[in-house]
């Protein structure tokens, strides 16, 4: 049963790698009494504990711990889609999830490090790589839903040159570039 939100040619290549790992992992989870909420909550503390790890100089365990919130981000609605557990409650919460590790981890950032050229130019970069990221998930929406987003039908581009483009915008590549930036912060 496949329970991707897209075909491996239009998803982004390292989830790719990630959801195969996801796939192997999910009977596994499953078999142990886990919830896809429990995963996102799972998520939500390896990316709590990257900020924690950032605030205490801790910066290598800091860019894993984030990585590896972002595989069980991967892993919740890949696991409730398969096992038929999805729900409205566990789609808004794994966003609020999404927006309170980003943001956290953004903070804690500019706090220890402020904004000089530097963070300034990483700044700029991450904007441009951000709303490439938006287009891919309009794009992936579109495939998957059929625009049922109202906000990420703004970012749809209706063909499938677009998504075979932009899938090297995808959040795999999006959460490894963070997960080096904090390694480059922790190294400055």
């Amino acid at each position: 049963m496949n329970v991707r939100k897209l075909p491996r040619s239009f998803e982004n290549p390292i989830d790719n790698v990630l959801l195969d790992i996801v796939e192997i992992a999910n009977p596994y989870f499953y078999n142990w009494g886990f919830t896809p909420n429990m995963i996102t909550s799972v998520s939500a503390f390896y990316g709590i504990l990257a900020s924690m790890c950032i605030l205490y100089n801790f910066y290598f365990l800091a860019s894993m711990n984030y990585y590896i919130g972002y595989f069980f981000d991967c892993m919740d609605g890949n696991f409730a889609r398969r096992y038929r557990l999805t729900s409205k409650f566990g789609d808004i919460y794994d966003h609020v999830k999404d927006i309170v590790v980003s943001y956290g981890l953004m903070g804690v950032l500019v706090y220890k490090h402020g904004f000089d050229n530097f963070n300034i130019f990483l700044t700029v970069i991450f904007a441009i790589i951000f709303g490439f990221n938006n287009l891919y998930l309009g794009q992936q929406e579109t495939y998957f839903d059929g625009e049922k987003s109202e906000f990420l039908k703004l970012f749809t581009i209706k063909n499938n040159y677009s998504l075979n483009f932009l899938k090297y915008f995808g959040c795999g590549t999006v959460n490894l570039y963070v997960s080096i930036v904090i390694l480059i912060l922790g190294n400055i």
